[in-house]
């Protein structure tokens, strides 16, 4: 929130001088009316459906862009095989546990199943052809780097220490991490209603194109950190993680907002931003809704 409190500030104070140069003659009204590019800056908030949220989840694809069973997924190859004490190795999950090794287990029943995006920051270039003072041609680039959290379990076989409860479990709690970039390219209308020189709603929409890539995935065990991409970059897979980890595609976006111009060069616009758009990475992706919420400031060139 602290970039949109700045730019709030900013606008603020444009506003007072734009107040100042009237007083002083320089400037006697808003210039709205005219025809022009206006160029500008997008800072906001990206709210993500967790549609294609479970392609970090842990099982991973085969070469073939096939998603894994358990006993073939990432997270079992490397808590049990790699750092399980597979295959003569050391236990380490048992080190990380603080148990004897071995005294511990990891099956289906333990794999995540919660894995959401967090809102993430989005940072976009912002064009406009303002045909008339009412109406623009919109040209927008918007970047975001999305994260992911979800959790696992792994149950310790040793007792306790102490009474318990009949059928007790002792079941620890640990994160799944996941990290994605996008990019959209917005080209659309945007409309200003009201009469109001200073204050207006803006509607806008159009089609957009979208550039997605996977680019992190792992499990945290207590100190141990355990990456999960090692796979997608062993022979066989690269042209599975050329396919299916990154992806363009189509979609629409639309918007509503409030309109303020500050000062004869400079407005400043809240929005909301819903978009309809198919994220193409994973199995047989389908369009489904996100949203952003932001600030945009333009300069009138």
């Amino acid at each position: 929130m602290k970039p949109i409190a700045v730019i709030v500030a900013f606008s603020f104070c444009l506003n007072c001088f734009a107040q100042q140069d009237d007083e002083t003659g320089k400037h006697k009204k808003h210039h709205t009316n005219g025809k022009g590019f206006q160029t500008g800056l997008f800072l906001g908030s990206l709210f993500a459906n967790k549609y294609t949220a479970n392609l970090y989840d842990g099982y991973g694809y085969d070469n073939n862009g096939v998603k894994n069973d358990f006993l073939n997924s990432f997270m079992y190859q490397k808590i049990i095989m790699e750092y399980g004490g597979g295959n003569g190795q050391t236990d380490q999950i048992a080190q990380q546990l603080n148990v004897n090794p071995g005294d511990w287990a990891f099956d289906k029943t333990d794999m995540p199943i919660n894995m959401k995006y967090n809102p993430s920051f989005v940072i976009g270039l912002q064009g406009r052809w303002q045909n008339s003072k009412k109406t623009g041609v919109l040209l927008n680039i918007n970047a975001a780097k999305l994260s992911l959290n979800g959790n696992f379990t792994i149950q310790i076989l040793t007792p306790p220490i102490g009474p318990v409860q009949p059928n007790f479990q002792n079941i620890q709690i640990f994160s799944i991490r996941g990290a994605e970039q996008r990019i959209d390219i917005q080209a659309g209308l945007q409309r200003i209603l009201g009469e109001d020189e200073i204050f207006g709603v803006i509607i806008e929409g159009g089609p957009l194109l979208n550039m997605v890539k996977f680019t992190s995935n792992k499990i945290i065990i207590n100190n141990l950190n355990i990456d999960l991409m090692t796979f997608y970059d062993q022979y066989g897979y690269q042209f599975y993680k050329a396919k299916n980890l990154t992806g363009v595609d189509f979609g629409a976006f639309a918007g509503i907002g409030v309109n303020i111009n500050t000062n004869a060069n400079w407005k400043l616009q809240a929005i909301y931003n819903p978009s309809y758009e198919k994220i193409d990475i994973g199995e047989n992706p389908k369009p489904k809704l996100q949203h952003a919420l932001g600030i945009r400031v333009y300069y009138d060139m």
